[in-house]
């Protein structure tokens, strides 16, 4: 778990990085001291599958901090997400926590692109009760994915697809796809 911790982070900072161009001035994927719902579904792999657990409902929000330097077509964000669902008999699983992640936007020439990657590391707590096995770990977990925003801009709605991965409680794994959606709203 460390590694894959170690990993997004790695991933986060590289993607930081490679999204800066000072040539061009690009829109606030994250408007600061804006907020974004986001509501989906997870489809598990492995051992929560395994359980018969077929989807997963995922719900979060993200706290957004703007971009990352001039001319940065990344912007960052904080929030927290939980993860739930339910298998056959009496499985049931939550993961909740804590994040802090990064979008970039996946520019043509002309800057216009409406495709971001979404990159999103944190501390979660994963919990699992089934039978006679009620037990919850804390450590870390994220999301890797793409954004598609028909209107590009801080404040559009936006859809995601990708990857999570939560912490593995009793050597159970919980990891999968997800689909989703980000709406936006003004704090101010």
């Amino acid at each position: 778990m460390k590694v894959l911790a170690t990993l997004v982070a790695a991933m986060m900072v590289a993607g930081s990085v490679l999204a800066i161009d000072p040539s061009k001035k690009k829109s606030v994927l994250y408007t600061p001291g804006n907020w974004m719902f986001n509501v989906g579904l997870g489809m598990p792999t492995g051992d929560h599958e395994d359980a018969g657990v077929d989807t997963m409902v995922l719900v979060g929000l993200d706290y957004g901090l703007g971009n990352i330097g001039d001319g940065s077509n990344a912007s960052t964000y904080v929030g927290m997400a939980g993860l739930f669902g339910s298998g056959d008999g009496d499985f049931e699983s939550r993961s909740w926590g804590g994040h802090y992640g990064v979008i970039f936007g996946l520019s043509d020439a002309s800057g216009n692109s409406p495709v971001y990657i979404k990159l999103q590391g944190g501390y979660y707590n994963g919990r699992i009760d089934f039978g006679t096995t009620d037990d919850d770990k804390w450590g870390f977990g994220g999301q890797a994915g793409i954004i598609w925003m028909p209107r590009r801009g801080g404040n559009d709605i936006r859809v995601e697809i990708g990857y999570y991965m939560m912490p593995s409680v009793s050597s159970v794994n919980n990891n999968g796809w997800f689909l989703g959606i980000g709406i936006p709203f003004q704090s101010r």
